[in-house]
C-alpha cells in the first residue's frame, strides 16, 4: 500500500498533510472496477441464497496478522542490536566497519518501515471491517424500513 511509509496516525489513519490520500485510494479502485455504477457480479440465486454477506473474520485476522508481524519484527530488531554489539571496538581501523555500520543503520531504517506498514495495515484493515459491519446494518435498515424486509 503505497503512500502509508512513514506516515503518523492522525484520525481516520490518515497522516498530517495528507487528508484526501485514502479517498484517492479507494477512486482508484472504483476506476479499476470500471467505475461507480457498475454492477456487481451475480453470486446470489437459489444455490447461494440470493445474499451478499459480510464477515469481518477475514480483514481481523490479517489485521492481526500484520500485527503479529510488527511485533516480530521488532523482536528481530533488539536480537539485531544485540549482535553488533562490541563489534565497532574489534574493528577499529578496518574500512569494513564503516560499511558494517553503513549497513546496519539501512537495516534499522528498512526494519522501523516495515513495522510502520504492518502498523498502518493493521489499523487499516480493521477500520474495513467496522466500516463493512455498519454499511451492512445501515442497509438491513433502510431495507427495513423501506418495506422490504432483511433477512
Amino acid at each position: 500500500m503505497a503512500g502509508f511509509v512513514g506516515q503518523s496516525q492522525g484520525q481516520g489513519g490518515q497522516g498530517p498533510g495528507q487528508g484526501g490520500q485514502s479517498q484517492d485510494c479507494r477512486q482508484r479502485l472504483i476506476d479499476m472496477a470500471g467505475g461507480v455504477g457498475v454492477p456487481a457480479p451475480r453470486t446470489g440465486g437459489p444455490r447461494h441464497g440470493g445474499e451478499l454477506r459480510h464477515s469481518d473474520g477475514p480483514w481481523t485476522r490479517a489485521a492481526g496478522a500484520a500485527e503479529a508481524l510488527r511485533t516480530h519484527m521488532g523482536l528481530v530488531r533488539g536480537e539485531f542490536a544485540a549482535a553488533h554489539e562490541g563489534v565497532a571496538a574489534g574493528t577499529e581501523g578496518l574500512g569494513a566497519a564503516a560499511v558494517l555500520r553503513t549497513v546496519r543503520m539501512s537495516w534499522e531504517r528498512r526494519i522501523e518501515i516495515a513495522m510502520g506498514e504492518c502498523e498502518s495495515l493493521a489499523v487499516h484493515l480493521r477500520a474495513v471491517a467496522r466500516e463493512q459491519g455498519e454499511n451492512e446494518a445501515a442497509i438491513r435498515a433502510s431495507f427495513a424500513r423501506a418495506g422490504g424486509g432483511a433477512r
